[in-house]
């Protein structure tokens, strides 16, 4: 119940922060009915609903040896790590099937404009478009692009927005692949 008060208590905080509200607005006006347009902190109401066997149920389905990936480094051989690592999560079991249905990915065949109206006390423009995965060859240079152009200090865009035109009391770039 601690950790749902918290949980909420970061929700409502959200809900009053032009930064989250423009990525809530963008990864909704962009993925639509897929998973990745909802937020990674819930809602009050699916907070208030959740249960600890839903966690536990959730627990059950995803934290499992078929899903895990262990890194071991140091003075160990592979042989050794591998028995260690059997005798700590060989009896690891999960009760889910091994490949979860996936929701369809709906692509995005033209611009579009989305226009909310809410009371704050600047206004907003951001430009938003779904990128590349983990796996994509762009991925590094967009992480670059984006620390380049993103870092509210001393970035080339606040550089040549802020501070040389005064158009703008704040910029930034950001690059989440999914």
């Amino acid at each position: 119940e601690r950790i749902r008060h918290d949980m909420i208590a970061r929700v409502r905080h959200e809900q009053d922060s032009m930064s989250s509200y423009i990525a809530r607005t963008g990864a909704e006006s962009l993925w639509g009915d897929h998973p990745y347009a909802l937020s990674p902190s819930g809602t009050e109401e699916s907070l208030m609903r959740i249960t600890s066997r839903d966690v536990r149920d959730f627990h059950d389905r995803f934290y499992r040896p078929d899903r895990m990936v262990i890194s071991i480094m140091g003075d160990v051989s592979p042989e050794e790590a591998a028995e260690k690592t059997a005798a700590v999560f060989g009896k690891v079991t999960g009760t889910g099937p091994a490949d979860e249905h996936r929701p369809k990915y709906v692509p995005i065949d033209a611009p579009m404009t989305v226009d909310r109206k809410k009371s704050w006390p600047a206004a907003i423009v951001a430009l938003s478009w779904r990128c590349s995965s983990l796996l994509d060859d762009d991925c590094i240079p967009l992480k670059v692009l984006a620390a380049v152009l993103g870092n509210p200090f001393g970035s080339r865009v606040w550089t040549a927005i802020r501070e040389e035109r005064g158009l703008a009391y704040s910029t930034g770039a950001s690059y989440s692949p999914g």
